[in-house]
């Protein structure tokens, strides 16, 4: 609660006293992004949807937590950079979805695991054709946060899926793909799940135990 009213707020100087409290308390930077950004995300739309927050701090909030996951990002991975790649993945973010956090939080949790990412947001299906084509994936992630997006998921699958890269695996998670699992499994992706180790190893891709780094 304390996480999200400073993110809402914007207060850097009680963030900053706050990251000290999870140094305390040993809650690392994996945790941050793997757990209370996307716990906190989840809650912002619930609050949305309950009415007990505004538009505008719901949208203000969410992207203070992508800006934090950028910079965790950012920084976990130039002091703690890997030097065994155990597979490449691609991991797509559809056009007209409102926020990236979804798929930022994909790649951050597939880095930590030692894969390589290579992230499209809002590409159309041309260009994911052409880059499918000339690069060689292990597989390919598609994060889907909105209904709205479910319709033109069919065109990006198969523009993943050309006549060149057939086997290219798909798997689809994010907020909405379990619970319009029938609809997504219609679009062609071989595989609906939030689970990334469950999706890695249907790709057949090795993982190494994720990180805890450090502030």
């Amino acid at each position: 609660q304390q996480f999200m009213q400073l993110i809402v707020a914007g207060d850097l100087l009680g963030f900053s006293h706050l990251r000290g409290e999870f140094r305390r308390l040993h809650v690392t930077p994996g945790a941050l992004a793997e757990v209370y950004i996307p716990e906190a995300a989840r809650r912002f739309g619930e609050a949305w949807l309950n009415d007990t927050m505004t538009f505008c701090e719901v949208t203000l909030g969410s992207a203070r937590l992508q800006s934090l996951l950028h910079d965790l990002t950012h920084n976990f991975f130039d002091e703690e950079l890997q030097e065994i790649v155990n597979g490449v993945v691609l991991v797509v973010v559809p056009a007209g979805e409102q926020h990236t956090l979804g798929g930022m939080s994909v790649a951050w949790q597939l880095r930590r695991r030692g894969v390589s990412v290579c992230l499209q947001i809002a590409p159309n299906p041309e260009a994911l054709r052409t880059l499918v084509a000339n690069r060689r994936f292990n597989g390919a992630f598609v994060s889907i946060g909105s209904s709205r997006q479910l319709a033109g998921l069919p065109d990006l699958v198969k523009a993943m899926k050309s006549r060149e890269n057939q086997s290219l695996m798909v798997a689809v998670g994010g907020a909405i793909a379990e619970a319009e699992r029938a609809c997504v499994e219609r679009s062609g992706a071989d595989l609906v799940t939030c689970d990334l180790d469950e999706a890695l190893g249907v790709m057949g891709v090795a993982v190494s135990r994720p990180r805890s780094g450090r502030f």
